[in-house]
């Protein structure tokens, strides 16, 4: 739990968490709320099919903000010693 309280003061996470706990071999976990929205997953399946509508919705500018926002994140978490172990689109 101290861990969370750290990544929300340092500003590394905004948004606060369902459930703390360790899982059976004592390694501490935590889960956030599902963010509602298109999956990036599928925001990319449309951006390497070509759809024009996703072109438009999510243009290069766009796209490399959000992403320096995730490195963002991750590197502050990962400079106060916090590994993300599952990130995926």
């Amino acid at each position: 739990m101290r861990t969370c309280w750290l990544l929300v003061a340092a500003g590394c996470a905004t948004e606060r968490w369902y459930e703390l706990g360790a899982d059976p071999k004592g390694r501490p976990y935590f889960t956030m709320k599902l963010v509602e929205g298109k999956s990036l997953s599928k925001i990319i399946k449309g951006l390497r099919a070509g759809d024009h509508a996703a072109r438009e919705a999510w243009p290069l500018s766009r796209r490399l903000y959000i992403f320096g926002q995730l490195l963002n994140g991750m590197a502050c978490a990962h400079a106060r010693g916090v590994i993300h172990r599952d990130l995926k689109p």
